[in-house]
């Protein structure tokens, strides 16, 4: 089941049972991805990006996670997020 889940304003995150027993999980910020547990069981393998846009969002990464030295570039993150779903779809 996919679910959306409302955070705070302008803050949600996406609930996906992309394969039996795993759970990935994408917070956006606006309508921007802004971080991806790719399963949710192993909270290590989360993918998060810089802030490259607002206060808001900077909050909304702190909220996620407030460890800026796990922050990644953002095209950096897009590539990952692309391929971890490609992984949790054909995988």
């Amino acid at each position: 089941m996919t679910r959306l889940i409302k955070v705070t304003n302008n803050l949600h995150k996406v609930e996906l049972d992309l394969k039996p027993q795993i759970k990935t999980i994408i917070w956006f910020s606006y309508e921007t991805p802004i971080a991806c547990l790719p399963d949710q069981d192993i909270p290590s393998d989360l993918l998060i990006t810089k802030n490259i846009w607002s206060v808001t969002t900077g909050k909304h990464l702190n909220i996620i996670n407030p460890d800026k030295s796990i922050r990644i570039e953002n095209h950096v993150f897009n590539e990952k997020l692309k391929r971890a779903i490609n992984d949790r779809l054909n995988g």
